[in-house]
């Protein structure tokens, strides 16, 4: 740093100190202002982001779910207690009947 350049920071600094600022101080301006414009940020990205259709498509997964799940549930109950009885006539040969039925 050159001769002018440090006395221009020392001026500085007693300036700001004759006004209430120092370090801390500055650290919490720029603290306030970072997370001001984080804030603004986020707000955009999600004005930005289309909120109805990721709705959409969650209401819509866990409705098929739901559907399926129940299905699945309602169809063993019932073919659990259905009772099958199979009678078969004829002779079956790898593909082959002999007509008889």
């Amino acid at each position: 740093m050159t001769v002018e350049q440090i006395e221009l920071r020392k001026i500085l600094t007693q300036m700001l100190a004759d006004n209430g600022i120092n370090r801390e101080t500055i650290k919490g301006f720029v603290e306030e202002i970072v997370s001001e414009k984080v804030d603004r940020a986020i707000d955009r990205v999600i004005h930005e982001t289309n909120m109805d259709s990721l709705v959409r498509r969650t209401v819509q997964d866990t409705i098929k779910t739901t559907i399926s799940d129940e299905v699945r549930w309602n169809v063993r109950r019932v073919l659990g207690s259905v009772s099958i009885s199979i009678e078969t006539h004829g002779n079956f040969r790898g593909g082959e009947t002999d007509g008889e039925g």
